[in-house]
This record gives structure tokens, C-alpha cells and sequence, in this order.
């Protein structure tokens, strides 16, 4: 990630005088340069006289400002960086936000039609915007179940593989949260999805997962009867409000997955584990067979399928 040093913004206006221009368009004579904080006769005066002149907003005038008030672009938020400018994408946003790495699968492919609101398949690719831990994102593609096409999608990033490297190796944002419940007994709205990659989009490894509640027939909300699913945690990471670690679980939030845990009995899985991913498919549980039961994992009765706000990783090599 970049943390740009804001340098100093010289705001300046050129002054152009001319010698009996008197509307005969004769080209200027001379110019002169008005700083911030100068009179046009070059002595340095109040800085409401450069503001006279000057229309440039708290945020992108190059100065950190940690009051509230300040940063209007924002709602108010104090500005986390401010390097000069008001463009988005080189590490401080026109908002005077910190900007994620751009670590986030950005190409996906879906039978799901796409569509406007939560049906825009740009909302899995546009960086991960949830809305803490009580309540969903808008910011989402929905795999809803009543749709037609199966209830999946596939990403990748680019032209660029995802590597196996120490601890989480990605992270997926699904749009999970918490309702009610205890420390010891957790109760989360959630979606449950499987995880697959591949390195070709032809052949898949499965991400091991196992659904523990008994019976296995009935739905839990217990977020740890879930276990090697992504979607059951919420998320709390925002690009825009809340530009926390991505890999930090307790400021973010989102389910992580790390390639050591691939199984070591396919080929694939364990070249995976060793040269990293291209592909990442992820799958509504509510269509896939619970090995155990031999019927589809269960689901929340009000649930109509998964809303995946993003994916980031956190090793990435051109492919």
C-alpha cells in the first residue's frame, strides 16, 4: 500500500498586468506568482486574502487535518491522508481516505444475469465495501437462488496467480453479520459458501469444509458449525470509511483461507499448494451435496442466497 508524504501545495494565482492594454489586446508585459498567505504586493498577509482568490476544498489541499470538520468530502470523517489532490487511485482517495492495495479479484464470470443494485456484477469487483458487524452491505452481487443460473461465481485477478504464502493466503467478503447470541454460542446471518480453485478453469480443488451441527439436516447460525465455508463472518472492512487490514479478522472481518490447508492426496491440490491459483469459484452451499446426508447443505429459512461483497489476496505473481 502506498502512504503518500502530502507535500506542500502551492496554491498560485498569476497575475498578468499589461502596459495600456486598454482593450487594444496587446500581449502582457509582465507576471507575478500570489502564494497562499501573499497580498498582490508581494508582502505576506492574512490568508483569507489568498482565499479570496482560491476555491479549493479541506480535503486535497495537501495539509493532514484530523478534525472532523475539515473533511467535508466525507461526511465529517477526519482526513487520513491528504497528498495534494482529489484522485482516486494513488494510494489517497478524493475523499482523503487510505486506499486498499489493489489485491482484489477483479474479473468474474457468472451465469447470473447481470443487472442493476445488488444484481451489478461490478459490486464483487469494485473493492470491499461492508457495513460493520450488525448489518449488510448494499455494495453486493447477490447469487440469489431464485434467479436463473446456479448460484455461483468464478474470479480471478487479472493476469496474476495467487501464491501460497505465510498465514492467510485470501480473504472472502461475503455481506454475513451478527443478529443475536452469546460469546460461547454466536448466532450470525449468513450465507454459507464452498470454495474451489483451479489453475486451468477446467479442473477444481475443493476447499475441505464440514458442516459439525447435529443433526446435519437442520440449519445452525453458529458460524463455527461451519467450518472451511466462506460467508459466515461479517464484514467490517470498508475501502471507503473503514480502509483497515484486509488480513487483520478482528478490523475486517471476512472469511480467510490459507493454501496450506489444501489437502495433499491430488495432484492438483498439491500443485496449488505449491505454484499458488488462478481461478476461485465460489458456490451457495444450498446446492451442494452434504457427503454426510447426501442432500444439499441446509440453509436459513429467510436466506435467498449468497451476496459477495469481494475477494483479496494477499501473494500475488504474474501468471
Amino acid at each position: 500500500m502506498k502512504y503518500p508524504r502530502p507535500p506542500r501545495l502551492l496554491a498560485s494565482l498569476v497575475l498578468t498586468t499589461c502596459a495600456a492594454c486598454g482593450g487594444s489586446g496587446n500581449p502582457p508585459t509582465s507576471t507575478a506568482t500570489l502564494d497562499a498567505g501573499m497580498t498582490a504586493d508581494g508582502s505576506h498577509g492574512d490568508s483569507s486574502t489568498a482565499d479570496a482568490y482560491l476555491s479549493i476544498p479541506p480535503c486535497g489541499n495537501g495539509k493532514l487535518d484530523h478534525s472532523p470538520q475539515h473533511n467535508s468530502q466525507h461526511n465529517g470523517t477526519p482526513e487520513q491522508c491528504d497528498d495534494g489532490n482529489l484522485i482516486t487511485g494513488d494510494g489517497c482517495s478524493h475523499t482523503c481516505m487510505i486506499e486498499q492495495p489493489s489485491t482484489h479479484a477483479d474479473t468474474i464470470q457468472t451465469t447470473k444475469p447481470n443487472g442493476t443494485g445488488t444484481r451489478n456484477h461490478n459490486n464483487a469487483i469494485n473493492g470491499v465495501r461492508g457495513a460493520g458487524s450488525t448489518m449488510g452491505s448494499f455494495d453486493v452481487l447477490s447469487l440469489d437462488n431464485t434467479l436463473s443460473g446456479h448460484p455461483s461465481a468464478t474470479f480471478r485477478w487479472g493476469a496474476q496467480r495467487v501464491l501460497n504464502g505465510p498465514g492467510v493466503d485470501f480473504v472472502v467478503f461475503e455481506n454475513g453479520f451478527e443478529v443475536f447470541g452469546t460469546a460461547g454460542n454466536p448466532q450470525h446471518f449468513m450465507d454459507p459458501m464452498v470454495v474451489e480453485l483451479s489453475v486451468d478453469g477446467q479442473t477444481w480443488v475443493t476447499f475441505p469444509h464440514d458442516y459439525t451441527h447435529t443433526p446435519e439436516t437442520s440449519y445452525s447460525r453458529n458460524p463455527n458449525h461451519w467450518i472451511g465455508f466462506a460467508g459466515t463472518q461479517p464484514v467490517r472492512l470498508n475501502r471507503d470509511t473503514h480502509p483497515v487490514d484486509p488480513f487483520d479478522p478482528a478490523a475486517a472481518g471476512g472469511d480467510g483461507f490459507d493454501l496450506e490447508q489444501l489437502p495433499t492426496d491430488s495432484p492438483e491440490a498439491r500443485e496449488i499448494r505449491s505454484k499458488g491459483f488462478v481461478w476461485l469459484r465460489l458456490t451457495s452451499a444450498g446446492v451442494v451435496t452434504n457427503p454426510d446426508t447426501n442432500n444439499p447443505f441446509p440453509q436459513d429459512f429467510i436466506s435467498n442466497g449468497p451476496d459477495i461483497d469481494g475477494i483479496i489476496a494477499r501473494y500475488l505473481v504474474d501468471d
